[in-house]
């Protein structure tokens, strides 16, 4: 349940504060989980497994004619050991004004495709591996073996085709995949942003967003900004979306990329099923070494509606080539698993998922995989 704080204090002064509120709200999440890697270790463990915990606080100020300000700031508590992350309000930070005429938000916030996977997705990018639906796999790199894996199934920043520089570690050590965001963000968000929100028009709407790079002292504004565009239409059981985004590089790693998804869904009543597409382009300016140059990623995913009982089933790939990772299936993903509806606001959940793309050329490498077992809350 949602619980508004009113500013008392600004109404004993004037009543020209009398619509403005805090709409304190959030999940929580929490569970067992037992994940095999790519290099056959296996752990258990107790906390935070189908999706991030969250708390967040959204507020508004009605200021008359339909014109409103409004702000969000999102943190992530742990809930093993209750802190947050460094950042602390690392999920969202943005402030902006709106109207008859749309929307505008700066600050910290997410890309114009992160709307478009997830809706595709259908459990909201909850699930899986890392607790992401189909955004990530299975999959962790090991420096000196480009072929072992990469870090997601679908993105929704352009990773710039992952210098090599970049995204390899010591010998023998775990890099960080092809997840690397662009310097303008991170995996699924931008920083330094503004984005505009179009009114809906008869279920078409838009967002078009631009974020600054996000170096200290960048040689020019434009060094590894995104540019960002989302189209969407929605009407009773169908929907369709279009998210596409550019980034720069920047002085010390000046790869650029692009990123394409598309995707549609249509809802039977007992089950419904979406399709998604993503395309996605790198650059080596300058000469910069790239673990690929091309990505090609697909996804079907089938949510069924059995009253409490939301069963789901997601499948799909991704493939890489170009650069020094070579040609190689770089996610193949099976996810399966329900919720169930306790109340309102507490579901249960159980969700496995397995990646079983070709580990390269890599020995003693498995195909890993994930079961998660939990409760979710949401306040």
């Amino acid at each position: 349940m949602k619980k508004t704080l009113v500013a008392l204090a600004a109404l004993a002064v004037t009543g020209a504060f009398a619509q403005s509120s805090v709409t304190i709200s959030g999940q929580l999440d929490a569970g067992l989980g037992v994940t095999q890697t790519a290099f056959s270790t296996s752990a258990t463990s107790i906390g935070t497994q189908y999706g991030a915990s969250r708390l967040r606080f959204v507020g508004t100020e009605d200021m008359g004619g339909g014109m409103k300000t409004n702000f969000l700031l999102e943190m992530q508590p742990n809930m093993n050991s209750g802190a947050t992350s460094a950042s602390l309000f690392n999920r969202g930070a943005w402030l902006g004004l709106s109207g008859g005429w749309g929307e505008f938000r700066l600050g910290r916030q997410g890309t114009t495709t992160i709307g478009v996977v997830c809706t595709i997705d259908q459990s909201g990018c909850y699930g899986s591996f890392n607790g992401g639906g189909i955004l990530f796999s299975g999959f962790s790199t090991t420096a000196g073996a480009l072929g072992a894996g990469a870090g997601n199934w679908f993105a929704a920043n352009p990773s710039r085709g992952v210098p090599v520089t970049v995204a390899l570690g010591a010998a023998g050590q775990a890099g960080t995949g092809l997840s690397v965001p662009s310097t303008a963000g991170d995996v699924t968000r931008v920083v330094g942003g503004i984005t505009y929100l179009t009114p809906n028009f008869g279920g078409f709407t838009g967002q078009l967003q631009y974020a600054m790079g996000g170096l200290p002292t960048p040689a020019s504004a434009a060094d590894g900004a995104t540019v960002g565009l989302q189209l969407a239409y929605g009407n009773g059981p169908i929907w369709v979306g279009l998210g596409y985004s550019t980034v720069n590089g920047y002085a010390a790693s000046p790869a650029s990329g692009t990123l394409t998804t598309l995707g549609g869904k249509y809802d039977f009543g007992v089950a419904a099923v979406a399709l998604g597409y993503q395309k996605e382009g790198a650059s080596a300016n300058g000469g910069a070494g790239l673990l690929f140059t091309d990505a090609t990623a697909y996804a079907v995913t089938v949510m069924g509606n059995m009253g409490a009982f939301k069963p789901y089933i997601k499948f799909g790939n991704r493939t890489v080539s170009g650069g020094a990772a070579g040609s190689i299936t770089a996610a193949q993903v099976v996810n399966i698993g329900t919720t169930y509806a306790l109340s309102k606001r507490t579901d249960i959940y159980a969700d496995y998922a397995v990646d079983t793309a070709t580990q390269g050329a890599v020995a003693g490498t498995s195909n890993p995989s994930n079961f998660a077992l939990g409760i979710r809350h949401t306040f």
